[in-house]
């Protein structure tokens, strides 16, 4: 998440909640072949690299996939210069590659490293990764472990400011280099011989899973230009990758980008991939007229189109968070957990799930996405409106004396409001009288991070990549008003020391004990009544072939396997 400055946090947050209530996808990716260490977080793939086809037929196989954008592209930001969070978009995913992806299962997915070792009980903790056999980028040089120490050196500059440097300081060496004391960084040891690298952790901390998933940069192609000239040659696009495709030309409206003859799972299907702009008016169109074969579309856009078109179809995509009614369990209104469990009974959330949205959403228990191997359902109030109804009276609020409450929300999103109304709804039944208080997007972040009063709060929040990033919500250390993200204000001694304990080792068993125990906790305590994921909607044509339905949160994750018919 981001730190350092309350602007830079609200612009955080502004921008995670943008990505969740828009329907645009995230990261995520589809189950991977592969098989899990018992003391690790790496998920390991073992399989060699297939023969890549010449670059001589990369022109001729193949035809060209359009996808639709119905917004804006963001810029092109391989290096996260202007990233909120260390995290690839789907468009830069098929270019760029890491040694590692996290997983949806919250795993670390092999990419341009297929085996890996972690010692996570040495003193101090080790990761120890083979490099792909025969990976290489796509003017046809080859991955090598120099590409690897270049990366990371580059990440640990004191003149980078970008979002990779995160975790970097708990390499072993990273200070020293900075200084400017030694040439290279200490922590990371190559053996030519094996085909290894091993990096040595300061401590054992979940956060340095994070280095591993930044994009791995050409040496051969930046080697002795500075971080100024590098930047330039990402934004323009001409940034080399190992991914399934090379940038050819990116804009604010359109890009396209170009098989890559040398990807390390052979060529593409697909000579290239276009991406143009599309009104959402003309979406049905477009695509009948085959001048788009795939774009996102809204719930109640995929529920008409779903009914009336023939050559396509609907298809889906997990959701990246969550919308969620929080508790300030600081309010007098609202401290008494009672009080809260009638508000939550009250709300019937699988049928806001169900009808809502089209069908195009799910109840949420957790604020761990439902793959993680971290998951676990935590035991919410069960709808029950005359027990809702029944705490209340006991607890003397009636039709005419009611529990008053102030429900703050960002407003200017239909998304939103068509939640906040199904909430309202369900309690006319109940003595309560509820104060609307929409704000800017903007203002709301202030208003609720800043620490100001409210009773209730309506947002929306993106799943974490691993379980560590919820202590920065969950902790009463991250307090409200003092940059800290807690707008709950919730406070469990117990639940904290496990936030803590999660974060502090990378036994994979050890942490899924401990966020577990957690969630469990945390339900129990009822700081949110998590409502509903709204999944991704695309409209496809019957052109595609290999596109996943129900797939994880990045639905292009296969794409180089993707033909047209």
């Amino acid at each position: 998440m981001c730190r350092g400055s309350l602007s830079k946090i609200m612009l955080c947050i502004v921008m995670v909640s943008m990505i969740i209530l828009t329907g645009c996808t995230d990261e995520g990716q589809p189950e991977p072949n592969s098989s899990t260490t018992a003391d690790s977080t790496i998920t390991t793939q073992q399989n060699q690299n297939p023969q890549a086809t010449s670059p001589d037929t990369a022109a001729t196989q193949g035809r060209e996939l359009v996808i639709g954008s119905p917004v804006a592209l963001p810029a092109l930001d391989p290096l996260g210069l202007s990233k909120q969070e260390p995290l690839l978009t789907d468009y830069e995913r098929f270019t760029y590659h890491s040694l590692f992806t996290l997983h949806e299962n919250g795993l670390l997915a092999p990419e341009l490293a297929f085996d890996s070792q972690i010692h996570s009980e040495a003193n101090p903790p080790s990761l120890t990764l083979t490099l792909r056999n025969g990976a290489k980028w796509s003017d046809g040089q080859p991955v090598t472990l120099d590409d690897i120490a270049f990366t990371y050196q580059l990440y640990a500059r004191t003149d980078y400011y970008g979002v990779w440097k995160t975790g970097i300081h708990l390499l072993q060496g990273v200070s020293e280099y900075r200084k400017g004391k030694t040439p290279d960084i200490s922590g990371i040891k190559l053996d030519a011989a094996k085909g290894t690298a091993t990096f040595t952790f300061t401590r054992s901390d979940a956060s340095s899973i994070q280095i591993f998933t930044a994009p791995l940069l050409p040496k051969h192609q930046l080697d002795g230009k500075n971080l100024a000239q590098i930047a330039d040659l990402a934004k323009q696009g001409s940034l080399i990758g190992a991914g399934p495709f090379q940038v050819k030309s990116w804009g604010q409206q359109d890009a396209q980008f170009i098989a890559n003859p040398n990807y390390y799972h052979g060529q593409p299907q697909l000579a290239s991939v276009r991406i143009v702009p599309v009104a959402e008016d003309r979406v049905a169109e477009e695509i009948r007229q085959g001048r788009i074969h795939v774009t996102a579309v809204s719930p109640d856009l995929a529920s008409q189109l779903a009914s009336g078109t023939q050559g396509a179809h609907v298809q889906t995509s997990a959701g990246s968070g969550y919308h969620y009614l929080g508790f300030n369990t600081q309010s007098d209104k609202v401290k008494d957990r009672a009080i809260r469990q009638a508000l939550a009974q009250a709300v019937p959330v699988g049928e806001i799930a169900k009808t809502a949205f089209h069908g195009f959403a799910v109840p949420v228990k957790s604020p761990i996405s439902s793959p993680s191997i971290f998951y676990k359902a935590g035991n919410f109030p069960a709808y029950d409106l005359q027990f809702a109804q029944k705490i209340l009276v006991d607890k003397g609020y009636t039709q005419e004396k009611p529990l008053a409450l102030t429900l703050v929300y960002p407003g200017d999103n239909p998304v939103r409001e068509r939640i906040l109304d199904a909430v309202l709804q369900s309690w006319k039944a109940l003595p309560v009288q509820i104060e609307r208080k929409a704000l800017p997007p903007a203002e709301f972040t202030a208003y609720l991070f800043g620490g100001q009063p409210a009773d209730l709060f309506l947002y929306a929040w993106k799943y974490p990549q691993d379980p560590s990033e919820l202590r920065e919500m969950w902790h009463s250390q991250e307090k409200v008003g003092e940059l800290g993200l807690n707008a709950s204000r919730y406070h469990n001694p117990k639940a904290d020391t496990l936030l803590d304990q999660g974060k502090s080792t990378l036994a994979t068993k050890i942490r899924q004990g401990y966020y577990a125990q957690w969630q469990e906790l945390w339900a129990a305590d009822l700081p949110i009544l998590p409502l509903v994921e709204i999944q991704e909607t695309y409209y496809v044509s019957d052109q595609v072939n290999g596109m996943k339905d129900k797939a994880g949160q990045n639905p292009y994750e296969n794409v180089n396997e993707w033909t047209l018919r």
